[in-house]
């Protein structure tokens, strides 16, 4: 499947909390703008086909337990206790009445943003990639998935290539995703491959370009954009954060990338 990137300032949205649905103290859950989108079946849980019973465990990582788990088909989860249930295959008579158990069938949580009803509201889902996401659905249809965002400055972008590779940052704030979504640092972009200080791999004769300008990118001759350099509103230089064709060297004052599946 082709996929679609572009580059986009917007406003930062409002959002809420799902923590009615977590323990007090699963603050993994409560973090600005979280949307759960699986379906939850409350009052209702599986005794049987267990796979394995983890314990403190808050409900996201519950469910990211079960992605990580073959044969898991669903959770159950205990918010009193932090108690998660992976289990396996069931059916739904096995579902029984449980007070203060919730139980969710894995194949109800979104594949990626795209996969989110249309009315959805912009904001941090957890997608079956194991990951979670920011969900972009107001512009252009929605269902983009944010894999870069920058507004504020409190989150360096001079990293290593393992940091791009695993991701580094909070979704709900400055961020750059990693692979968890997208290979992108084994990709090439327009026939560059990425680049970072610690692992160089562009075309310039002259410069290492992401220690020249202080970014993890697709690098070629040190590029005419450098939208992961240093956060310096006002300021001028190759080693800011900067789109040439924008406003020349000067530095922006937010960025955000996202990607869909290309229509077909």
């Amino acid at each position: 499947m082709s996929i679609l990137g572009i580059f986009l300032v917007l406003p930062v949205l409002n959002g809420f909390s799902m923590k009615e649905y977590c323990h007090k103290k699963d603050f993994s859950s409560e973090q600005p703008f979280f949307y759960q989108q699986g379906k939850l079946e409350f009052g209702r849980c599986s005794s049987i086909n267990v796979l394995r019973r983890l314990s403190r465990l808050g409900m996201i990582d519950c469910v990211r337990e079960c992605l990580v788990t073959s044969q898991c088909k669903g959770i159950n989860y205990r918010p009193d206790w932090q108690m998660c249930d992976v289990v396996g295959e069931i059916i739904s008579k096995d579902l029984g009445p449980e007070d203060g158990c919730v139980h969710s069938n894995i194949s109800t949580w979104p594949e990626d943003c795209n996969d989110l009803p249309k009315w959805s509201n912009s904001g941090v889902y957890v997608v079956r990639t194991n990951i979670k996401v920011f969900c972009d659905m107001d512009t252009d249809s929605g269902g983009w998935t944010v894999i870069q965002h920058r507004f504020n400055g409190m989150q360096t972008f001079e990293k290593s290539w393992h940091e791009y590779k695993t991701g580094f940052g909070d979704v709900s704030g400055e961020f750059w995703l990693g692979d968890g979504m997208t290979d992108f640092s084994q990709n090439s972009l327009n026939g560059m491959s990425f680049s970072t200080a610690d692992r160089n791999q562009d075309m310039s004769d002259i410069h290492d370009c992401a220690d020249f300008k202080r970014s993890g990118w697709w690098h070629r001759d040190c590029t005419k954009g450098n939208v992961n350099g240093l956060y310096r509103p006002g300021e001028q230089g190759n080693d800011v954060m900067h789109w040439r064709t924008l406003n020349g060297t000067y530095s922006l004052s937010m960025t955000r990338m996202m990607i869909k599946p290309a229509s077909i």
